[in-house]
């Protein structure tokens, strides 16, 4: 595993405890991927594999749309698949994971992963690998954030004069660039209002997002109050996020 996946686990696995406290934006976008996923005909008993499950918000989304759903829940951190484990319990089996290396074998009917695929490293080359979990006709169901997410948030880095802290987003193409079946995307935008700029960063951290983009020098005091401020006056200290739901089909046969 590099170095940057390990900061990813550290954090992720460092904001489990506290992680529902901050995740509207997750608990929202967990219902939506979770209504997509219903829509796409499968059939029960349907055998799932989720990657980034966090403490099982998506999970229980699933379960509650899908009679006899069951399968392998992952994510790469620990102490979220405990989380995960201590909401959802059986008939889910429980795996410490990365999804850019998995540890399992096919013959799943679905596999999904809500905000998770915008941490790969390779995410083309990723995501058209994840289809070998698969069965032919399978899904791969993945909701990540795109580019237009935080513009308020960015745009009060640049007006300051120092570059936003967050990773480069990977887009729909980038991440679809190996796949050769069927794509079909959905989007929707999900607007999180905080009490003010430092209640958005203690959000940002509270679900381990806060793992900044290679290279980056953090802030100094002053120029950080500076853009917190701006954030505030100019959207209000609104975190606006551009959501897309790529659903992905195996062709069959294979």
């Amino acid at each position: 595993m590099s170095a940057r996946k390990r900061a990813v686990a550290a954090a992720f696995a460092g904001a489990a405890a506290g992680y529902d406290a901050h995740a509207g934006l997750q608990a929202e976008a967990a219902a939506w991927l979770a209504e997509i996923v219903g829509g796409l005909g499968l059939t029960a008993p349907c055998r799932m594999v989720e990657i980034g499950c966090g403490t099982g918000l998506l999970t229980a989304c699933l379960a509650a749309r899908l009679p006899g759903l069951h399968g392998v829940v992952s994510d790469l951190a620990p102490a979220m698949v405990a989380r995960c484990r201590a909401r959802m319990g059986p008939p889910f089996t429980y795996v410490v994971m990365d999804a850019e290396r998995p540890c399992l074998r096919g013959q799943a009917d679905l596999l999904v992963g809500g905000l998770a695929a915008q941490w790969f490293e390779a995410p083309g080359r990723s995501v058209a690998g994840l289809a070998t979990l698969l069965r032919p006709g399978g899904w791969v169901v993945l909701s990540v954030p795109e580019a237009e997410s935080l513009t308020g948030w960015r745009a009060a880095c640049v007006a300051e004069g120092v570059e936003p802290p967050m990773p480069a987003l990977p887009s729909v193409a980038d991440l679809t660039a190996c796949w050769r079946g069927e794509v079909l995307v959905r989007r929707t935008r999900v607007r999180v209002r905080h009490e003010n700029g430092v209640d958005f960063l203690a959000a940002v951290k509270g679900v381990g997002a806060q793992v900044p983009r290679p290279g980056h020098v953090p802030m100094r005091a002053g120029t950080l109050r500076r853009v917190l401020r701006r954030f505030e006056r100019e959207s209000g200290a609104v975190a606006a996020y551009a959501l897309a739901a790529i659903c992905l089909r195996v062709d069959y046969p294979r």
